[in-house]
């Protein structure tokens, strides 16, 4: 989905306690260059739809990963009645699955408990690739690392593709882009069509956009640490009124990315309702506040299977874990919904800042559910 603009700028203004952003209208298209590069994240996905279209797929890859058989299934018509009739049955449907994810954070603590549970969903997932895929690409394949350590690939029919004859799977490096193929270390391989599945740039928070607070620029703050990182995974100091979406830690290992984003989503709100409101003209978080969460983070990660040794987009050069949150995402929605104000400076309006709080019973019962499975994975 694209919106043909791109925001350069966001650059804070004291005065007017606004932000003032760039944005530039970007006609968008792509060039058709048919060999396949790439992660097998997106490979995946890709592969198994155009292998039959095409005269030849060649994949060339880098890494392994251990590929997971997806829990996809048809719903049958009873239960699709029930959800669409019978109250409440889709939301704790819902909850049921958020339960079942969640439950694999057991997998990640670096304890022995954890290490006994990742050895047999290892034997598990290992079964299902050597059942599945040619035996004859085993090698390239099946990792040597401990189930976890890289984000797990849901395989929805891309191991029975590569019986297909069409596909050709290799491990090698690229060297160069050619106008009729790739140059490899192992020789040049010629292509009508070239697709690069290598991904998103997971680790690179807002690369290509200046953002500017009052303080300095994100790339500054993250100077501030050995890489980027963020209070409850979407504020930083010196950026008055700025959250970020999916910010630095708040992706998981286990579950969907949708609910870290609908947690960051929920807590910006909350924060800003004083702005919102029109009660306070900005917002700001205390950098004695952001250091002590930020470094909390990190400490907590050391002890988790991301940090366990294997090179992945989870943990920079520096040996950073920028990208994962160390405890369940029953945890981050629980601590999302109740901002300690205690570390916010607030700018005044004319009008005193107030905070009534109201209380309804059902969220009284899901604050409270909430802490008692918050505790429980969190103590796993």
């Amino acid at each position: 989905m694209t919106f043909s603009t791109e925001v350069q700028e966001c650059i804070w203004r004291e005065e007017a306690s606004r932000c003032l952003m760039k944005l530039c209208d970007v006609v968008t298209g792509f060039n058709i260059s048919f060999s396949k590069m790439g992660l097998w994240g997106t490979a995946t996905q890709i592969v198994p739809a155009i292998v039959d279209r095409t005269k030849s797929l060649t994949q060339i890859v880098r890494s392994r990963h251990w590929i997971f058989k997806a829990p996809n299934f048809t719903y049958p018509k009873i239960l699709q009645w029930i959800f669409a009739y019978v109250p409440f049955a889709m939301r704790l449907h819902r909850l049921h699955i958020v339960l079942i994810a969640e439950n694999d954070f057991r997998l990640f603590p670096m304890t022995k408990g954890a290490a006994k549970l990742r050895q047999k969903r290892r034997q598990q997932v290992e079964k299902f690739m050597r059942a599945t895929a040619p035996e004859k690409y085993h090698h390239i394949l099946i990792p040597d690392f401990d189930v976890g350590c890289k984000r797990q690939i849901l395989d929805d029919g891309y191991l029975q593709s590569l019986h297909n004859e069409k596909l050709l799977l290799i491990q090698t490096r690229i060297t160069e882009i050619l106008p009729d193929g790739v140059q490899r270390t192992d020789g040049f391989y010629p292509a009508d069509v070239l697709v690069l599945a290598t991904g998103f740039q997971t680790n690179k928070f807002l690369p290509y956009t200046e953002i500017r607070g009052s303080r300095g620029t994100i790339a500054d703050h993250c100077k501030r640490y050995n890489g980027p990182g963020a209070y409850n995974c979407s504020a930083m100091s010196g950026f008055p009124n700025f959250f970020l979406l999916l910010g630095p830690n708040a992706a998981t290992g286990h579950t969907s990315a949708l609910m870290a984003a609908e947690n960051s989503v929920n807590y910006a709100l909350r924060v800003l309702k004083p702005v919102l409101d029109g009660k306070a003209a900005s917002i700001d978080l205390k950098q004695e506040a952001e250091d002590d969460y930020i470094y909390k983070v990190q400490d907590a990660l050391r002890h988790r299977v991301w940090n366990a040794g294997c090179a992945s987009w989870y943990v920079n050069e520096k040996q950073w874990n920028e990208m994962a949150y160390p405890w369940t995402q029953a945890h981050y929605w629980y601590r999302s919904l109740f901002p300690t104000w205690s570390h916010w400076t607030m700018k005044p309006t004319r009008k005193p800042v107030t905070r009534p709080i109201t209380w309804a019973l059902p969220q009284m019962l899901m604050l409270i559910l909430g802490a008692v499975i918050s505790t429980y994975f969190q103590y796993l």
